[in-house]
């Protein structure tokens, strides 16, 4: 499993009530349950019981926002967004951008998925919101080239460029912004005067105030997705584009599990011992693999920046074992030995109409990604999130559903078998994660995932 990090003060306090309720529960005490205590106990429970750290480090990191300063853009994956101005403690505008990612949650509801941080590198509350909308944006929606000195006011280019009264006016008669005004200069301009124009003003007690932001959205139509936003070098600017996730499935994938098998049979296997096969392996190897997930990045004007299908991959929930976790120890006479740790049954049978028995695991509606690592040597690369699978369990934000076993993941895996996560041939995810790197996209980014069948 990979490590995901997430901020240590965050990670610990989420830690600490999570096992305070726990206490509480095992000592019959009442406590308020709410959703995310309960995907806190499930999450942090799992991760004891299969001794993995990392699943609950991951939970954190994609479920609590670790910064508490910032601008604020609400994405959500039917490509629908918005700002929101936040202020500190003592009143002043936040100047940091934190994107919130918002998917449809199992009640229809919008649902916080995910945060993406990003520092604001402007040194000004007004030249970052710039930062966030881009300089192309700022323009259109100040209806000029940035450059054109009717859209500042005497005050803005005195505080902003350190000129004099008079030279002010002067820029002003020009028309014009001098030739040596910097690229930052510029970005404070257009902030100060998008602010200005969107009903905010200035003190230095309390910084903006008193503005809407209605009026300061990245684009003016949905998006095909979340959005993302990816680093320039160098720039005071950033990348702003859209990933999604198409995933084409073959119905002859459900024949994966059934072919060749004349009645239902449950196998089980050490997880350290022998690999998992079954009499009738070679039977279901034609029908594995058939399925494609296409990769498309676009800007949020919805043009195509370009598309990557990697090789194909096992979508289909074809795994029907019991797991035993094994753990060694010594007996009286010093020997090692070995003993059953825990079970985990991966099976979830299901008769599909008009099929036969299959595997309920399979996810069946549109989903949601998030990145957990872009890093060539990680097997585990993405979270699997808010969707239902075939025989009715819902996936929700922790990747977790109602059936042990840990999280819906896109991993690699060299036999393909699938308990309904999104598995590639090794070879095939280091070119997946080399290219959505090469995109822009790292860890915290969400892709809007949609499903077909042919």
């Amino acid at each position: 499993m990979p490590q995901k990090t997430c901020d240590q003060q965050t990670y610990s306090s989420t830690t600490a009530h999570t096992q305070m309720a726990l206490r509480m529960l095992d000592d019959g005490k009442a406590i308020q349950m709410t959703e995310n205590l309960d995907m806190d106990i499930t999450a942090y429970k799992l991760s004891q019981y299969l001794g993995d750290e990392s699943i609950f480090a991951g939970y954190v990191a994609g479920n609590y926002d670790a910064s508490a300063d910032y601008w604020k853009l609400i994405s959500r994956s039917d490509g629908s967004h918005f700002l929101e101005a936040e202020y500190d403690d003592d009143g002043k505008l936040i100047t940091d951008l934190t994107i919130e990612y918002y998917a449809e949650g199992q009640d229809g509801e919008w649902e916080l998925v995910g945060t993406d941080f990003h520092e604001n590198v402007t040194e000004s509350a007004a030249g970052s919101i710039v930062q966030v909308l881009g300089k192309e944006r700022a323009a259109e929606l100040l209806g000029s080239h940035l450059g054109n000195a009717d859209l500042y006011d005497k005050q803005t280019l005195m505080d902003v460029l350190g000129v004099t009264d008079m030279e002010a006016s002067k820029i002003q008669r020009s028309g014009k912004l001098p030739d040596d005004v910097t690229e930052l200069q510029l970005t404070k301009l257009a902030g100060e005067a998008l602010l200005k124009k969107n009903g905010f003003s200035y003190t230095p007690e309390t910084s903006w105030k008193g503005g809407t932001m209605a009026g300061l959205q990245l684009v003016d139509n949905n998006t095909m997705g979340y959005i993302s936003f990816g680093k320039v070098d160098g720039s005071y600017d950033h990348e702003r584009f859209v990933v999604t996730a198409s995933l084409v499935r073959d119905t002859r994938s459900l024949s994966g599990y059934t072919y060749g098998k004349s009645d239902y049979q449950t196998n089980v296997f050490n997880t350290n011992s022998e690999p998992y096969e079954t009499k009738s392996q070679s039977l279901q190897s034609q029908y594995r693999e058939l399925d494609q997930i296409t990769y498309r990045k676009y800007g949020l004007n919805n043009e195509m920046l370009d598309t990557y299908t990697p090789g194909n991959v096992q979508s289909v929930d074809v795994y029907n074992v019991v797991e035993r976790i094994m753990e060694e120890y010594k007996d009286e006479n010093g020997e090692i030995q070995k003993k059953v740790k825990a079970e985990i049954n991966r099976d979830q049978p299901y008769y599909l109409h008009g099929f036969g028995w299959t595997q309920g695991n399979t996810v069946m509606s549109d989903y949601s990604l998030r990145i957990l690592s872009l890093d060539n040597c990680v097997e585990n690369i993405m979270e699997i999130h808010n969707a239902w699978t075939m025989d009715g369990d819902w996936i929700n934000k922790a990747a977790l559903d109602n059936d042990p076993g840990g999280r819906w993941l896109v991993h690699s895996s060299t036999n393909l078998t699938s308990d309904g996560c999104f598995i590639y041939q090794e070879h095939t995810l280091d070119d997946l994660q080399s290219k959505l790197k090469e995109w822009g996209l790292h860890s915290g980014h969400h892709i809007s995932g949609s499903l077909k069948w042919f």
